[in-house]
């Protein structure tokens, strides 16, 4: 299922995309905006890419062939386990989430048949905190992970009604 609306171009990543999805993740920008950057945990962010790959789908929100953010979605029973949500920090990347969030949902539930969607931040991501409660999402766990996130600094797990 793939959805073209405002210029916007919603897909479930192909093989293919890969090698764009590693560079979009490798970028500074995208690679730093994650507390404990990406290229600084145990997996490599080409590991990462494939194993979700492999496992689960990615899902692209791009402005002709440039993504403006990406997310992986991997099924674990009912769940739907959604990780390594990358935004570009420009205001169409960020006007554009809505529509990405619609189409997490959709393909958790529709595509995947999950029930829940579980997603994780850091303490003190407001911005995430405060979208995740307005989408009805509750915080159901919080952990330290020095293999995560840098040290003292939590893992929140958020969990959310399909």
């Amino acid at each position: 299922m793939n959805i073209k609306r405002k210029g916007i171009y919603l897909k479930i990543a192909e093989f293919g995309d890969i090698p764009m999805i590693i560079n979009f993740l490798s970028s500074e920008p995208i690679n730093n905006s994650f507390k404990k950057p990406l290229s600084e945990r145990n997996v490599s962010i080409t590991d990462r890419v494939n194993t979700k790959f492999t496992n689960g789908v990615w899902l692209l929100a791009l402005k002709e062939t440039e993504i403006l953010s990406c997310i992986s979605i991997t099924k674990k029973g009912v769940i739907a386990e959604l990780s390594t949500l990358a935004i570009q920090k420009n205001k169409s990347s960020i006007a554009t989430f809505p529509l990405l969030w619609a189409f997490i949902i959709s393909t958790s539930r529709d595509n995947l048949k999950c029930e829940i969607a579980e997603i994780d931040s850091w303490e003190g991501n407001i911005v995430v905190e405060k979208y995740l409660y307005e989408k009805g999402f509750s915080q159901t766990n919080s952990f330290f992970d020095d293999n995560k996130r840098p040290q003292g600094v939590k893992t929140v797990i958020y969990r959310g009604i399909l």
